[in-house]
């Protein structure tokens, strides 16, 4: 998706965008990850991938091995002074993978998920990626979400 495509979309205002921070200190990861682990929950009809906390160990030692440079960012979008949605950005030479991005059931529907897929293209396409993955499984609620942008599907699931 180029950003002419970006521009042409017009779905999603910027206006979250001041309220979206990358993760700079371990005490920020942990709100991350607190964060992370309430927006996927068991049975939630909107989250199949269901309760994650077995995955926060591998989140936690890839920010804390990749702190440093500027290929992998976390991000955190707010709600006041509460967060709301958790997210990752990598970004390798021309290619960006956009994962983990998932919002509080009790806020979704507010644009927040929309605001940081949006903040992380644009952040992407910044540092120079001219292709933008993401991937998702086939049917239901986050697939349609996706859909909503351009992107083309390669390979469904």
């Amino acid at each position: 998706m180029s950003n002419d495509e970006i521009d042409r979309c017009g779905k999603v205002s910027t206006e979250k965008f001041d309220q979206i921070h990358k993760i700079e200190t371990s005490t920020d990861l942990e709100i991350w990850l607190d964060t992370f682990s309430k927006c996927y929950v068991a049975d939630d009809p909107q989250g199949p991938y269901g309760d994650q906390t077995y995955f926060l160990p591998v989140l936690r030692r890839a920010w804390l091995a990749n702190r440093d440079d500027d290929e992998l960012g976390y991000f955190l979008i707010y709600d006041g002074g509460r967060p709301v949605g958790a997210a990752c950005l990598t970004v390798r030479e021309n290619i960006a993978y956009l994962s983990g991005g998932g919002t509080l059931p009790d806020v979704r529907g507010q644009g927040f998920g929309k605001a940081m897929a949006y903040f992380r293209v644009q952040k992407a396409i910044k540092r120079g990626a001219t292709e933008i993955c993401l991937a998702t499984e086939k049917g239901g609620f986050r697939t349609n979400f996706i859909n909503a942008w351009d992107f083309d599907r390669v390979l469904p699931a």
